[in-house]
């Protein structure tokens, strides 16, 4: 699997978690976790892919390997950053500021939307899941990934040097996975470790489509 070179990417902000990636041991699970999505989102060349919340851009190579456009979206201010990676990466898309509760495109735009550890962190699920929903293709096919809450990840957290997770994780996996039972049909589910119940895995990732 494809990241940046450390050398061409640097975190967006002090709780980027980006340095992870490039640990011996611990950054096998952080890429792990991609290795999820893109197993659910196969191997298919879409024509049009969004990432929603796109952090440093880690993800962006690989995924547009799997697409003729990308396009990312993130609420932070720091996309010229994460422009000038893609360059020395030698990878093109779109990068644009915004909100995932707001998506600033048409209905039915895109033909996949791949959205990680993004939805722990919102205080309301139901209405960014509908506006994931109203840009994707009928067709098209959305997959989502979201970590544990509770003690267990506080305390791995805390040995990687990662403070106050709780402060930054509203919502655990079984929440979420029940909102995109709403929202979405779920069609598969991988977790980590595999074959850990959702409820009881550190990581979950999930692969839906409209109803």
């Amino acid at each position: 699997m494809r990241i940046p070179r450390q050398c061409n990417i640097s975190p967006i902000d002090e709780n980027d978690p980006l340095k992870y990636y490039f640990k011996p041991l611990v950054g096998q699970l952080f890429k792990e976790r991609l290795r999820m999505a893109l197993r659910l989102l196969g191997r298919e060349s879409y024509e049009k892919l969004l990432e929603v919340g796109y952090g440093s851009g880690v993800f962006l190579p690989e995924l547009k390997e799997r697409c003729r456009e990308l396009y990312g979206v993130d609420c932070h201010e720091e996309r010229e950053k994460v422009r000038q990676m893609m360059a020395r990466e030698g990878i093109e898309g779109h990068l644009l500021t915004g909100n995932i509760s707001r998506l600033e495109f048409p209905e039915n735009y895109f033909d996949a939307v791949v959205c990680m550890s993004t939805l722990e962190h919102l205080s309301t699920l139901e209405g960014p899941l509908q506006e994931v929903r109203r840009v994707l293709k009928d067709e098209g096919k959305a997959v989502f990934g979201f970590p544990q809450k509770g003690k267990i990840m506080s305390f791995l957290f805390r040995s990687i040097g990662f403070r106050g997770i709780r402060n930054h994780h509203v919502h655990g996996s079984h929440e979420i996975l029940k909102f995109l039972k709403r929202v979405f049909l779920v069609e598969r589910v991988k977790t980590l470790p595999p074959f850990f119940p959702a409820r009881l895995s550190l990581y979950t990732v999930a692969s839906c489509r409209k109803r």
